[in-house]
Formats: structure tokens, sequence, C-alpha cells
């Protein structure tokens, strides 16, 4: 089987074609990323326009590629086609909330998929009301199930009184899925697009790569924005983002030192690594202590905002740039947690999506 992850970030755009080989082990074939122009302020519109001109780029250099490895590996009996491309979106082309529905049903009532399925449609229709403009709930993942107040594995065709489930829904603007589907039209029909959860997709392939470690802070670090989603015995608790990524920790450098961007992004890569004089190192300090605090300042705003009082003890620093600068961050804001540097990798993606699927 061979898919196409098309991850859509808030200034980036990653494609990848991925194969499922005979033996069950996926193959990263091909990647290609391609920025996404960014200005604060920038209109809506105009953000969605150069986000889908880059989609369209980043298409067109994986469909070249494909053909190219398609001759290249007849022999290997190498797919002919594209089964499915996978979009993953991360902020704020869609929004994630992690939900506990509880239900009392008074007298003893057989469970069934149809009767969860009642219960959460109900759930999905709230949720995508409460967004603005038309929107659409693009992935759901069920996460636990107590049946008179205990988590249970098999609750199929039990008979309970009361019914707890937590679980996790995905939403995204109607508008924007339409145009993510016809971007890609060319390599696969719009019946074989799926839409995930960035955060969710990672949490799924941590799951399985990491089942042991059922409570953390996954920290996501993107463009503009960071997301991030809380998990405890093993369940979503929180998902959420807020307004500082990699780009405005740069852009805050660049400020703070009176240079460009270019330069604030090498200085900021230095400093993180300890590789400057001591003087300029000494003299950068404040500056590099207070942009930090801020980036964590607003992260513990947006646990507050969740009503998650506990502190992390245990967090995971994802970024593509700049990871040891956020990891150090929050070691200083919470020195008593484990921290730990995540690379995103599209094995992980392409784990998780088969894991789904499956």
């Amino acid at each position: 089987m061979l898919i196409l992850t098309l991850e859509i970030q808030s200034t980036l755009v990653r494609g990848s074609l991925v194969w499922w080989k005979p033996d069950g082990t996926p193959e990263i074939v091909f990647s290609d990323e391609r920025p996404v122009p960014y200005q604060p302020g920038i209109a809506t519109g105009r953000f969605v326009q150069e986000t889908i001109k880059s989609l369209g780029e980043t298409v067109d250099a994986v469909l070249a590629r494909f053909s190219a490895v398609r001759r290249e590996r007849k022999r290997e009996k190498f797919p002919r086609h594209i089964d499915e491309a996978h979009y993953i979106l991360c902020s704020p082309w869609m929004i994630c909330q992690a939900r506990t529905l509880s239900v009392d049903l008074g007298r003893p009532t057989r469970i069934t998929q149809a009767k969860v399925r009642e219960l959460l449609g109900s759930e999905r229709a709230k949720l995508a009301a409460s967004a603005e403009g038309s929107a659409d709930v693009i992935e759901e993942k069920i996460f636990e199930v107590r049946l008179n107040g205990y988590p249970v594995a098999s609750w199929q065709d039990k008979e309970v009184r009361n019914l707890e489930i937590s679980y996790a829904l995905g939403v995204a603007s109607s508008g924007a899925l339409i145009r993510f589907e016809q971007a890609c039209e060319r390599a696969v029909p719009k019946k074989r697009v799926r839409f995930h959860s960035s955060l969710l997709l990672q949490y799924v392939g941590l799951r399985e790569s990491m089942p042991e470690r059922d409570a953390y802070a996954l920290i996501h670090a993107h463009g503009e924005l960071s997301d991030v989603v809380v998990v405890d015995r093993g369940a979503c608790v929180f998902f959420g983002s807020y307004p500082a990524g990699i780009h405005s920790i740069v852009r805050a450098v660049a400020e703070a030192t009176k240079t460009d961007e270019g330069t604030a992004d090498s200085f900021l890569s230095l400093y993180a690594e300890k590789r400057l004089e001591q003087s300029k190192a000494d003299e950068a300090a404040p500056i590099m202590k207070k942009i930090a605090g801020d980036w964590v300042r607003q992260f513990r705003g947006l646990l507050e905002q969740g009503m998650i009082s506990n502190a992390p003890t245990d967090a995971l620093i994802v970024a593509r740039a700049h990871s040891g600068f956020l990891a150090d961050a929050f070691r200083e804001a919470y020195p008593s947690a484990k921290v730990e540097i995540r690379e995103i990798v599209e094995n992980l993606y392409a784990r998780a999506i088969r894991s789904l699927m499956l």
C-alpha cells in the first residue's frame, strides 16, 4: 500500500510518500517541504491562499518523484498508484478537544455500538456548531469506557445504569477541507482522502512506541503556534494551542538584538548550543531568558484556561528547529520535570495512521 501524507503546519507544508511493504514495515520513499509565507497580521484569505499554493507545489514535487521512483524500482513491484492521501493538520487548521461524556441511563440498558454512535453523534454536532463558520468533525478517538464507574476493555452488549466515555474529537473548517481535497485530486480521488489531527497521531504513535509512559505533556512548537496535549492515565485529557511558535521566538530574538531574522535564527542556535563566546552569552542571557520565559508562561496560561491544575512531571518537546532552547526553557520553569526532545518523524505518523486503519 502506498499513501501520501500531507502535514499542514502554521508556516510549513510537508508531503511524504510512504510505502507499506508486504512485510508490514513502512518506508519513507520521498519527502518534500515548502514554507508558507507569513507576516504578523496577514489576512486570513491571503494566508489560506499562500498555504494552498505551497501545498500544490508539494504535491507536484511528490508526484514528479513518484513517477521516477516507479520506473527505477519496477523490479521491486513498487505500487503503480497512490492508494490514499492522509492530511495531518496542526493549529490553526483544526480544533481538537478532549471530552468525557457521562450518561445516567436510569434503568439497566444494553450498550451497543449503535448506542455509543448515537450519543457521540450528538456531541459531534454540538462541537461543530460551536466552531466559527461551517465545520466538520474529521476525527474521533475513544480512550476509555466506564460501565457503572469501572473501566472496561470490552463493553459491547453489557447492561448498565451508568455509562462514561472519554474521547477526543477533531474539527476543521468545511471550506478548508474542500480546498485541501481539491489540492491533491490529481494524486487521489476525493473519496480516498482522510484527515487527522497532528496531536492525535503523535499520541497514537507514542503510545505504541512507549506504552509504559501514560502521563505527560506533549508540546509541538511549529511556525507561529505551539500545540499541546496533556495525557493522564493513558488518555488525552486536554488539547490546546497558544500563539508562540518557532518563528515568533526567532522574531522576538531579532527585535531584541536589533538584527534580521536570519541572523537571529543563527544566534538562537549558537546560544542554545552554548557555542557563543562567554562574554556574548552573558550579555544575551537576560534577553534569552525573558523570551524563553514568555513561551513557558503562555503554556502555563493555556493549562490554567483548561483547568489543568497539576504541573507536568513529564514533558515531550517536539519541534523541527530550536528544540534544545525550548527544552531548556521548560526545565528552568519546571525543575522537577523530566523533559525529553522528540523528533517528528514520518515513520511515527505512518505507524499511527496504520494503527487507526486496522
